[in-house]
């Protein structure tokens, strides 16, 4: 081998092992500048603890399902909820929203449940209706309760009167209904393998498909 050679082939033996040192050394100071990151605005401030599956929150109050119990928590302060309220339901809670002085429930096989929260310390059963389904999700709209009812697809609730919930509707999704979302006269459906549905619910005894997107897998989160 020439001498030529020979010094080139030092140079290479040389470069790599800097060339490495210098790739670990720009690593390490990616990751340092990564941890110096403040962290102010994903920082937890408070905490309540439990298997929480569903919350609304209205004013200073969080309206949560902690298993099978609707839990009323006074928020005024942040970073120490406290509990003020509790009640307990016949299953497990997996879908709640607030509307008026009613807690508007879904409670699993037990369906609809309609709890009067108007006194947050003592919050009292008003009224249920059993969806033939599994009530998964509930969205309000006026005088109607949409419930994401499982297998059985979307039911429509009357709760002009909290006491006495009427059935209106259904949408037979044919699949999993999920979770509901309500926009003007549409109802927008998460359902499993079925994609996004939406559906005209302009005629709440009659809903009616609007539109589908096919999602190319399962929508197990949601829709907002």
């Amino acid at each position: 081998m020439g001498k030529r050679s020979m010094i080139y082939g030092n140079k290479e033996k040389i470069i790599y092992p800097f060339v490495f040192v210098a790739f670990l050394v720009t690593i390490a100071v990616t990751i340092a500048g990564a941890a110096s990151v403040p962290k102010g605005k994903v920082k937890p401030v408070g905490h309540f603890g439990g298997f929480i599956d569903a919350v609304d929150v209205i004013g200073n109050y969080a309206y949560i399902g902690q298993g099978q119990d609707l839990v009323i928590l006074d928020i005024a302060n942040p970073s120490s909820p406290v509990s003020v309220g509790r009640i307990m339901t016949k299953n497990l809670i997996s879908g709640v929203k607030i509307s008026g002085n009613y807690a508007y429930v879904a409670s699993g096989d037990n369906g609809l449940v309609i709890i009067d929260v108007s006194n947050p310390s003592s919050p009292v059963l008003k009224g249920s209706y059993d969806t033939p389904g599994y009530a998964s999700s509930i969205a309000i709209s006026g005088s109607y309760a949409y419930v994401a009812d499982d297998y059985s697809g979307l039911d429509i609730i009357d709760i002009s009167n909290p006491s006495s919930p009427i059935f209106k509707g259904n949408y037979n999704t044919s699949g999993d209904a999920r979770t509901v979302a309500i926009s003007g006269n549409y109802a927008y459906l998460a359902a499993g393998d079925n994609g996004l549905l939406i559906v005209d619910i302009s005629n709440p005894s009659s809903p009616i498909l609007k539109g589908k997107c096919n999602t190319h897998g399962m929508e197990l989160l949601g829709v907002l």
